[in-house]
């Protein structure tokens, strides 16, 4: 990334770019950067954005066919154009346009609101043809997501500029809150930094502002699939998609819903109680997962958990190395959890 922003500052242009992945922030970011370098400040004739769920090939054309007012670029933006619900023949002209514009106009499609993969491990159809003509004819940029300590530091890199100090577990703490999501993270940072108003971000402060992603949701699905309920099982799915259309994201969501009733129920069957649950497993902040896993525990079967867990652990397999699709990987895993437990109850 910081060679594309370096070849950006330097007026190392390409005709064309597309922006997307996981790390929104950092798209966000990129598209600023390209913007203030292909533009000069206060140059509002020769920028021109574009919404992708409105777009306008006719409209488009007429931009990105005219030249430059009084200046060397003029740049396009295309937020969110989704080649699956666009019909065949505007993509196909779309194309054929893209091979015949000036090499003044440079255009930046940018995603930012759905996901161009489909939850699956390569952009679907659609999206790939657009994408892979801009690689050849451009520049195409997947923005991952950050691991833990990447997350962190970056947390700890904002907040130190805000002049608000925060300690490295601290950070750590929001990104695990925050599931590394940037642009929750960007968000719930904001709070934190305006509340904190230049002292020192705290534990405290952390887990009086933020909410545990997934948490609430997670726990109550979890109940639903070892109480052998398939349709309020299903219906919790739906919501835990509505909060983020990831399956990978759910599905870590679910499974650390599983992890925390395993450790519950194994404390419990190990004669150990609550104070010895949060002080093993640091629960700080997260104290209520383990009171109310102790109400149910009772009435739940270790073998069922432990089932449960193998299913999980291969549904991840199965949406990392598989083209099928994401949520009903997702689906097939309830059904299989449910199966399960009637052995046990």
């Amino acid at each position: 990334m910081n060679q594309l922003i370096n070849s950006l500052k330097s007026n190392s242009f390409k005709r064309l770019y597309y922006f997307y992945g996981k790390d929104i922030v950092s798209i966000e970011r990129l598209v600023q950067v390209a913007i203030e370098s292909i533009v000069p400040s206060g140059d509002d004739f020769n920028l021109y954005r574009f919404d992708g769920k409105t777009f306008n090939l006719d409209e488009f054309i007429d931009v990105a066919e005219s030249c430059p007012m009084f200046a060397d670029y003029k740049c396009i933006t295309i937020h969110d154009f989704n080649c699956d619900t666009t019909l065949a023949d505007t993509l196909k002209n779309l194309l054929v346009c893209l091979d015949s514009i000036p090499t003044s106009t440079i255009v930046i499609f940018y995603v930012t609101s759905f996901d161009v993969k489909n939850g699956k491990k390569y952009p679907t159809a659609k999206n790939k043809k657009l994408i892979d003509y801009i690689l050849k004819n451009g520049m195409v940029f997947e923005a991952v997501q950050k691991t833990l300590p990447q997350t962190t530091k970056d947390i700890q890199k904002v907040c130190s500029k805000n002049n608000c100090p925060i300690s490295y577990d601290n950070a750590q703490l929001i990104a695990n809150k925050c599931l590394c999501d940037s642009l929750t993270i960007k968000n719930e940072l904001q709070k934190l930094i305006d509340f904190a108003n230049g002292r020192e971000i705290t534990t405290s402060m952390v887990n009086d502002l933020i909410s545990n992603y997934y948490d609430v949701n997670a726990f109550d699905f979890s109940r639903a699939i070892v109480s052998m309920n398939g349709q309020l099982s299903l219906k919790l799915l739906n919501e835990l998609y509505t909060l983020r259309a990831d399956p990978i994201a759910v599905l870590s969501a679910v499974s650390m819903a599983f992890i925390d009733l395993y450790r519950v129920k194994t404390a419990l069957e190990s004669n150990r109680n609550e104070q010895d649950i949060l002080a093993d497993f640091n629960y700080k902040g997260r104290e209520f997962v383990v009171r109310n896993y102790i109400r149910d525990a009772y009435k739940i079967r270790l073998e069922h958990l432990r089932e449960c867990l193998d299913i999980l652990r291969k549904t991840n397999h199965a949406l990392v190395t598989s083209a099928l699709d994401g949520k009903i990987l997702l689906e097939k895993a309830i059904a299989q959890m449910i199966d399960a437990g009637y052995k046990y109850y």
